[in-house]
């Protein structure tokens, strides 16, 4: 496994750790899908995730906010994955 492949596995662990933290038991699921979730990742690939939560509030911003703390929460793997020269971000 090359040095791709590990970045996106250290992000993954660093995704599902910081959801349980951010969230905990409102966290119902999550799901990594597209090229990341496939195994397929490029060194520009996002990062795709679905995120199921209980008591989400209405509408499409506020809810885009609950999502702020998990981007950075792993804001700083992202920035380390950079110097390693896999360029992602994260796609709730």
């Amino acid at each position: 496994m090359g040095r791709l492949h590990e970045g996106f596995d250290k992000l993954t662990e660093a995704l599902a750790e910081a959801a349980q933290a951010i969230w905990g038991p409102r966290l119902k699921a999550l799901a990594v899908f597209g090229s990341v979730g496939r195994g397929t990742p490029r060194f520009d690939s996002d990062l795709d995730v679905l995120v199921v939560l209980s008591d989400l509030p209405g509408g499409r911003l506020a809810r885009a906010e609950v999502g702020q703390a998990l981007e950075e929460s792993l804001s700083p793997v992202i920035e380390k994955l950079e110097q390693d020269g896999i360029f992602t971000e994260l796609s709730l």
